[in-house]
């Protein structure tokens, strides 16, 4: 699956919001929350 954008201003609300999240990392104005650690590596990857 693909990584959904939470716009947030803290991990814990992220958190909240995605519970089925396995990887939460801080992107532009909010975070990503993947449900994967192999979709996140993916996502490193291309940055």
């Amino acid at each position: 699956m693909r990584p959904t954008f939470i716009p947030c201003a803290s991990r814990s609300t992220a958190k909240r919001h995605a519970p089925w999240a396995v990887v939460i990392t801080r992107a532009d104005g909010g975070f990503l929350a993947f449900d994967s650690v192999t979709t996140h590596a993916t996502w490193r990857r291309q940055k």
